[in-house]
């Protein structure tokens, strides 16, 4: 058991925050975690920075980490996205509708949903950003009596680089606004955060309920974060981490401790390893047991040769093996956005499909469409809500929206863009029916005439034959093929042509 004593510690930083406590200055509780990589659930300890890892028991398949793009952020002309249409089995179809400042910055988003076939109002968050484009203020409003009326609010201060020292979240109550909690935060000298302060509004005070403290290494890597909360007039130790890093700063390990009084237990650990790439391709989980680390859950991770994740392993650790448990394999766009995500899971011995995610792009790495499937009794069917995410800005910003389907629609930054050398030829280009279950017909749409080659490729990416090649004439073509021979799975049809380069899924039945 490792102990450590922390209660001088917070003693110091309190008599530090203290002056700050009867200001107008407080938390972004919301916001601070909103943008944690440790999700917030019944079953996770949640630090409130951006930790270096995220726990791998708490993601399980979602891990995608495709930086092709990355770069290119800043040297193009900036994507916003401005309407999205949500479609759910359990609620009315949702519009969201965001708005943006001259600096491209979101200063207001409206959501509305249908009813008897119209869009109503039904909230609002206006935003209000300083001279860094910090958001200072962010003001909600909810549609009643045919007007916005006041709901929440949160005001938030800033220091040295931008870095988010201070907020508060109030509430709109009998026409005034009434404190709800408040967060601050304090840095070292390299704008990393040391630490971080939470109360709640009580009975007209404000009352202790956790607070956090964030150690570095000598490199500026977070070496250990830990939060004690505020139980019977004293601080509790509640959870902690404890990082270590290979020479390229990558996460090797990570602890998780659950306090005890002043002490602190082991609880949950992972270990990480990594290609030449610096791309993870495994971790396992252990959980303590007996004053021991007992092997628990292990994710194998593969990638193609653009550095894209396509296959994500789960097993489980019984009877001294490892056991399959889960996988999904993941197409993606040329910015490494993902097309599809085939989920399953093992089920006596074999593999079962369970989830099917399937999004289309356009040229510029936005999602337009996205929509989930659940498996039932063998059939592909869209009753169930699941998260869908909407990347966007050749895959370096995403949203999240709960539904079946999604659709978004984008405005561009205007500046100056690269025009392509020659015209594309190809107008149209679509396989119906789709899903298939033997017989389809690819139609084509021409500029004018053309020589292309239409290909067939399973979901690996593996070329499985050549459909046509050859020239097509100007205007609509149709194509009929038999696909009757393929196992049921995802496939793509590649369409190419000297200065056109197009794929559409087909996802095959029976």
């Amino acid at each position: 058991m490792k102990k450590i004593y922390t209660n001088k510690l917070f003693l110091i930083f309190l008599l530090f925050l203290i002056p700050f406590l009867n200001t107008d200055i407080q938390g972004q509780i919301k916001y601070s975690a909103k943008n944690s990589f440790i999700k917030e659930n019944i079953n996770t300890p949640h630090i409130h920075i951006t930790l270096p890892v995220k726990l791998h028991k708490e993601i399980n398949l979602t891990f995608a980490n495709n930086t092709l793009s990355k770069h290119l952020k800043g040297t193009l002309p900036e994507t916003k996205i401005d309407t999205v249409i949500v479609s759910s089995n359990y609620s009315n179809q949702k519009k969201y509708i965001y708005e943006y400042s001259p600096s491209n910055r979101q200063i207001q988003s409206i959501l509305k949903i249908k009813i008897n076939g119209k869009w109503e109002n039904t909230t609002k968050d206006t935003i209000i950003l300083d001279t860094n484009n910090n958001p200072i203020r962010h003001i909600w409003k909810n549609w009643a009596n045919q007007k916005w009326e006041n709901s929440s609010r949160n005001i938030s201060t800033y220091g040295i680089n931008n870095t988010l020292i201070s907020s508060k979240n109030q509430n709109w109550q009998n026409n005034k606004w009434v404190n709800s909690d408040s967060s601050i935060y304090q840095y070292n000298q390299n704008s990393k955060a040391v630490s971080f302060y939470y109360l709640k509004w009580e009975n007209g005070s404000w009352v202790n309920r956790f607070f956090e403290i964030y150690v570095y290494n000598s490199t500026g890597l977070l070496e250990s974060a830990y939060q004690q909360v505020w139980k019977n007039n004293k601080w509790v130790n509640n959870i902690k981490y404890d990082y270590t890093y290979d020479t390229n700063g990558d996460v090797i390990s990570v602890i998780l401790s659950k306090g005890k009084d002043i002490e602190w237990e082991n609880n949950y650990k992972e270990t990480y390893t990594y290609n030449d790439k610096r791309k993870l391709t495994s971790y396992i989980g252990f959980n303590w047991a007996t004053n021991a680390w007992a092997k628990s859950t292990k994710y194998d991770y593969t990638y193609n040769n653009q550095d894209f994740l396509v296959n994500a392993t789960g097993t489980i650790y019984k009877n001294s093996k490892w056991e399959n448990k889960e996988k999904a394999t993941f197409t993606h766009d040329t910015y490494g956005g993902v097309e599809s995500k085939l989920v399953q899971i093992w089920k006596s011995t074999k593999w079962a499909d369970t989830t099917l995610f399937q999004y289309s792009y356009d040229k510029k790495g936005d999602v337009i469409r996205g929509d989930v499937y659940n498996n039932q009794y063998s059939n592909w069917q869209q009753n169930l809500d699941n998260v869908l995410e909407v990347s966007y800005n050749y895959n370096t910003n995403n949203k999240y929206y709960s539904g079946f389907h999604v659709e978004a629609s984008y405005s561009t930054q205007v500046t100056t863009d690269v025009l392509p050398i020659e015209t594309p030829k190809i107008s149209n280009f679509k396989c119906l029916p789709n899903p298939v279950i033997n017989e389809t017909v690819v139609k084509i749409g021409l500029i004018k005439n053309s020589e292309l080659s239409l290909i067939l490729y399973d979901f690996t990416g593996k070329k499985l034959k050549t459909l046509f090649d050859g020239k097509l004439l100007k205007g609509e073509n149709k194509l009929s093929f038999n696909l009757g021979d393929l196992p049921k799975g995802i496939y793509f049809l590649n369409l190419r042509s000297k200065f056109d380069n197009k794929s559409i899924k087909i996802l095959k039945l029976n």
